[in-house]
């Protein structure tokens, strides 16, 4: 189960609608919320990482190659 909506956007809103990564600001769809530890949930915002869709999808990929479901 992923994040809630409001739960989402509350955290993008927080963060000023920017990218804790690339410092970018962006609009709300184009934002998404990582999972700093995979095995932890959405329930701990320490867990949770504002970032952009590009960022996230570094940190996705990043993930699958360190696990080595991607080469």
């Amino acid at each position: 189960m992923g994040i809630s909506q409001e739960k989402k956007k509350l955290l993008i809103l927080f963060h000023n609608m920017r990218c804790e990564q690339c410092k970018k600001k962006f609009k709300e769809e184009e934002m998404e919320i990582h999972k700093i530890n995979t095995k932890l949930g959405y329930e701990d915002h320490r867990n949770l990482k504002v970032v952009c869709v590009k960022c996230h999808d570094i940190y996705s990929s990043a993930l699958r190659i360190a696990s080595g479901a991607q080469r």
